[in-house]
């Protein structure tokens, strides 16, 4: 089974298995909508009550020469919050309260906890319980080389 990645968003109203390129605000499908540069799955292990920052550098399409982009591009985040739930929240970039029923948030106190630079994004990850976890993300970045 082939898996396929993108994002589209449909206009209120509008069916997101609409063929009209009209349909849509976002379709990566589509030549000439938003390009994802690069998908990805990162784990990161965060030690029991504590906050870890995980910093991902951008690089070229072969992967090996690491690069800065000329304009801050788009940064969309999926967290598993809680080790194996299977449950992914959306860029959950708030601290939720102490009740939440997840192992884990996305830590953001100041512009330095979790933010998007010309050469990197970082996302600061924080563990609320007495073990330790593995947080898993997915990310994409959105941009376009014009080349």
């Amino acid at each position: 089974m082939t898996i396929k990645r993108g994002v589209k968003i449909v206009k209120s109203g509008k069916d997101i298995n609409s063929t009209n390129p009209q349909d849509f605000l976002i379709n990566t499908e589509l030549d000439g909508s938003v390009i994802i540069y690069k998908d990805a799955e990162v784990s990161v292990t965060v030690p029991a009550n504590s906050t870890v920052k995980d910093t991902q550098h951008y690089y070229d399409p072969t992967g090996v020469n690491q690069i800065t982009f000329d304009f801050i591009p788009i940064i969309l985040i999926y967290v598993e919050m809680t080790s194996g739930s299977n449950k992914w929240f959306l860029s959950p970039f708030t601290f939720v309260e102490s009740g939440d029923p997840e192992d884990t948030t996305i830590y953001q106190n100041s512009e330095s906890d979790t933010g998007v630079k010309t050469d990197s994004f970082f996302v600061s990850l924080h563990n609320k319980t007495a073990s330790q976890k593995v947080i898993k993300y997915h990310y994409y970045i959105f941009a376009n080389l014009g080349e």
